[in-house]
């Protein structure tokens, strides 16, 4: 299929989801935004569980977005990150994720596996002008699709593969995710894929628990929630007692943790 052809194909197919929802992630970002970026797994699968939307100027305002919420019927935050706000709109899971890089292309590189590696850049048209005088939301409209030569390989080989990545605790559960799902044409790679990503882990280390806290706050992951908290403290304390924290205190609680970064000047930068 040429580069042309496929593109077509990709923005039937996300226009064809999107309808119904073009308005509302419009509404949502409000005139802050005229362009976003959909990408990652949403535009492969036959029916995404959920969109990530990216930003493609300035970062997403959260709270912004929140008060704009209760103007949809049938509309809810689901939970919230330091680096995601999730909400259901009627079912239609939207995540609106402040990560970013300077360019698309840098954008879908730094996602870790190959099959992912696609994004498509959305324009929101506005009209000028007070909304009792025509003004305000008009269309919106599939700009441009970017794919990684890793990705259009995976798709012709039918498999995936682990790119590195700056969260690979992460990916580490992605990966368990992709190899459930049969994304991996094999078991072998997904056992090869599974050690990348553990040296990755171990070389990277953590600075400190802060550090870990936002490896576990990865955009799609709720790690920090309570049913898993514990589980993750455990695992903060196992890495602690093999050298893989740079900085840490023994015998300390997690309460110990989280009051000295309460006391930090920039917590509210931290807070998750």
């Amino acid at each position: 299929m040429s580069k042309a052809s496929f593109d077509i194909s990709i923005k039937a197919r996300l226009d064809a989801r999107l309808k119904n929802l073009y308005s509302a992630i419009a509404i949502l970002l409000s005139y802050d935004h005229t362009d976003y970026i959909i990408a990652g797994n949403s535009l492969n699968a036959a029916k995404p569980n959920d969109f990530d939307i990216y930003p493609d100027d300035n970062v997403f305002d959260f709270g912004a977005i929140k008060k704009r919420v209760p103007s949809f019927d049938r509309a809810y935050v689901v939970c919230e990150t330091r680096n995601a706000l999730t909400i259901n709109l009627d079912g239609h899971v939207l995540q609106f994720c402040n990560y970013s890089k300077k360019t698309v292309t840098q954008l879908i590189e730094s996602f870790d596996f190959a099959h992912i590696q696609i994004g498509a850049v959305i324009h929101i048209c506005w009209e000028p002008g007070d909304p009792e005088d025509g003004g305000g939301y008009k269309n919106s409209f599939i700009q441009s699709i970017w794919t990684t030569e890793d990705y259009r390989n995976a798709h012709i080989i039918g498999t995936t593969w682990y790119t590195g990545s700056a969260y690979p605790l992460s990916s580490l559960i992605r990966c368990v995710k992709y190899a459930q799902r049969g994304t991996y044409a094999n078991k072998h790679e997904y056992k090869v894929d599974v050690l990348k990503i553990l040296t990755d882990i171990i070389n990277r280390g953590y600075r400190d628990y802060d550090d870990y806290k936002d490896q576990l706050s990865a955009i799609d992951l709720m790690l920090l929630e309570p049913d898993e908290s514990e589980a993750a403290w455990k695992l903060f304390q196992t890495c602690c007692g093999r050298g893989l924290v740079d900085s840490w205190h023994a015998g300390w609680s997690r309460e110990q943790y989280e009051i000295e970064l309460h006391d930090d000047p920039d917590y509210d930068k931290l807070c998750i």
